[in-house]
């Protein structure tokens, strides 16, 4: 074969091998395009399931403020499986935690409350004035070192390190598993609460309520300060399964917390609130009656004493003054707002043109003593807590108006029933102020 015949093959191989390449880049392109509705379709797919499941978590987070506790309930279940989703965690957190400083009844409070469990993390989470009363938090790693055993769920932890339970009430729960190192409990309310192998390394329970708390003996609590807390004595740690002592037994002399300490080196100072109790000169027997009944609840709480001044020790001068010396030593105020006056009919500025909103008709409404308005006020000039007892349908304004009593963390109201008692959540939260504020200015 010459060099001509040999140019004619290789020109006929390159001819062909070209001609397959074509086939196979035309074959290639048609695939791609056969596949562009498919890759359409599935991104359609998921930008509709991303913007249904939008959906359904605002569904089920406005549902939460449904004025059916089924609905919120039922709400608040749907969002378990948010709660430890990455794009909805930190959310759902904070509606659950907003929900709890809300009064709602406490089997809601339990339902969402329960949900932390369910969370990957609630590290330097704010649970400040948060309401959780009878809660279960229990992490799977518990669920499945009760189930299984092993070191290694008893080791994982939900963590809660840093996180701020200031003035929270976590009283009667079960709390498992989690590690709440430097975690602040500061005027928390923890009474009656069982604690299973938690750590609290370092945590602050200062002025904490801890009465009836249990830490059993896979809890650890080194370096945690309870200096000033409510309740030592009648809290209680497990060193093993057979022997509980005293918590106050493990503390320094500057109520801290040592695992090996036996002696009893922390003296607590005088625990005694005194209460001060701004009530009508004259009270019917009805208001009496009602009047006693609160007293009885308040007389009750730990450690405390009452104080007033009756009517007839009222000086002629200078009373403002003496109900300043009362107020100086005490830690609270428990103001009885009752019917001191009724009006049939009335008006506020006759003088002013009626269609102007200042002028305002009073039919048949019951008002209040102005001395309940000027003590009220003077307890509230030194940031003294003050609980507020009123009348149904009392004309609530000046010191008692929701505007003035509702933003001020030291002022607490109540309207008044036969059925008031000491673990009422407002009561609770009025004590928790009382006591910091003993600490703060007593001590």
């Amino acid at each position: 074969m010459d060099n001509t015949d040999s140019i004619v093959v290789v020109l006929s191989e390159a001819s062909r091998t070209g001609a397959a390449v074509g086939v196979d880049w035309h074959n290639g392109i048609m695939f791609i395009i056969a596949l562009i509705p498919l890759l359409v379709a599935v991104v359609v797919y998921f930008i509709k399931h991303l913007t249904m499941t939008d959906s359904f978590y605002r569904k089920c987070a406005n549902s939460l403020y449904s004025d059916s506790t089924i609905e919120q309930a039922t709400a608040a279940i749907l969002l378990r499986d948010f709660i430890k989703k990455r794009k909805y965690a930190r959310n759902t957190k904070n509606i659950m935690v907003a929900l709890l400083r809300t009064s709602i009844p406490v089997s809601l409070q339990k339902t969402i409350a329960d949900i932390f469990s369910y969370a990957n993390s609630l590290k330097g989470q704010d649970f400040q004035y948060i309401n959780m009363l009878d809660a279960l938090i229990k992490p799977q790693s518990r669920i499945d070192y009760e189930l299984k055993g092993g070191k290694r769920y008893k080791r994982k932890r939900l963590s809660m390190r840093q996180a701020d339970c200031y003035h929270a009430i976590i009283q009667e729960c079960s709390i498992n598993n989690i590690d709440a190192s430097k975690a602040v409990f500061y005027c928390a309310n923890i009474s009656g609460t069982s604690f299973r192998n938690c750590l609290f390394r370092d945590a602050n329970f200062k002025c904490a309520y801890v009465k009836g708390a249990r830490f059993d003996e896979d809890c650890v609590l080194d370096g945690a300060v309870f200096e000033h807390a409510v309740g030592l004595d009648s809290a209680w740690v497990s060193v093993s399964q057979k022997t509980t002592l005293p918590l106050i037994n493990f503390l320094d002399n500057k109520g801290v917390f040592r695992q090996y300490q036996r002696e009893v080196r922390y003296t607590p100072v005088n625990q005694k609130f005194k209460i001060f109790v701004s009530k009508l000169g004259a009270m019917d027997a009805e208001q009496r009656g009602r009047y006693q009944g609160v007293l009885s609840v308040i007389s009750s709480l730990e450690n405390t004493s009452l104080d007033s001044i009756e009517r007839k020790h009222y000086p002629i001068v200078s009373q403002l003054p003496d109900v300043m010396s009362h107020l100086d030593n005490c830690d609270g105020c428990v103001l009885f707002a009752f019917e001191y006056m009724f009006v049939n009919e009335g008006c506020i500025h006759k003088n002013i043109v009626e269609n102007d909103e200042d002028h305002k008709q009073i039919v048949n409404e019951k008002l209040v003593s102005p001395w309940l308005h000027i003590e009220a006020a003077l307890a509230n000039s030194k940031s003294m807590p003050c609980l507020i007892i009123y009348d149904k349908d009392l004309r609530r304004d000046g010191m008692f108006d929701d505007t003035i009593v509702n933003p001020d963390k030291n002022l607490f109201s109540l309207e008044y029933t036969d059925s008031i008692e000491a673990d009422n959540e407002i009561i609770k939260k009025w004590m928790s102020r009382v006591y910091e504020y003993h600490y703060r200015n007593r001590n």
